[in-house]
């Protein structure tokens, strides 16, 4: 599987250095995605595959390979899901 992402860059650390993204694995079955400075969410493997959530516990969906569960949580970082008033009228 090849992924491209256009645009993509690491965010910027208040130091001017880029933050750049993490996987770690604290327990079999469990992976957390974090920059030296934020929490950005984990991924669960489950019996049918892998549950992606963000750093704010939504869910970012199943998949059923490790690969494309990271993807979704690496897509979030860059692009946040909007809250608010406007984030649900771009969404619909």
């Amino acid at each position: 599987m090849t992924i491209a992402v256009k645009a993509a860059r690491p965010l910027q650390h208040r130091s001017g250095q880029s933050e750049h993204l993490a996987w770690r694995q604290p327990v079999p079955g469990l992976w957390v995605a974090e920059t030296p400075s934020a929490y950005l969410g984990m991924i669960e493997q489950t019996d049918t595959g892998f549950t992606a959530s963000a750093a704010d516990g939504r869910t970012l969906g199943a998949f059923s390979v490790l690969a494309e569960a990271k993807l979704a949580v690496y897509a979030n970082w860059f692009r946040p899901q909007k809250s608010g008033l406007f984030g649900r009228l771009r969404r619909a």
